[in-house]
């Protein structure tokens, strides 16, 4: 550390004091960019969830009003259902809707 330390003095012309409030502020640049990355990271992952919830409740809504309609349609709530509708959202309720009518 320290030969790290004297070369940036050497090249840069600086003080150890200055280095050392250098490599401060580049530590702390450092933090906060991680910081922000896992920030929208998480907001990605809970959007995700929210959708995938948010899907699942639609289609056991749907099935239920569709059975209380006297309509044999029924959408089963299973992995793929759930992935379908983590990534698509409400157009995936709709697929999956679609496809059992076809």
């Amino acid at each position: 550390m320290n030969e790290i330390k004297l070369w940036i003095m050497q090249n840069f012309k600086m003080s150890e004091g200055e280095v050392t409030g250098a490599v401060i502020i580049i530590i702390a640049c450092i933090v906060v960019c991680l910081i922000s990355y896992m920030k929208r990271k998480m907001s990605v992952l809970t959007g995700v969830l929210i959708r995938a919830a948010g899907g699942i409740g639609m289609i056991c809504l749907g099935n239920y009003i569709l059975n209380l309609c006297g309509i044999s349609l029924a959408v089963g709530v299973g992995p793929l259902s759930v992935l379908t509708c983590a990534i698509l959202g409400i157009p995936g309720v709709f697929l999956l809707y679609g496809i059992l009518l076809i």
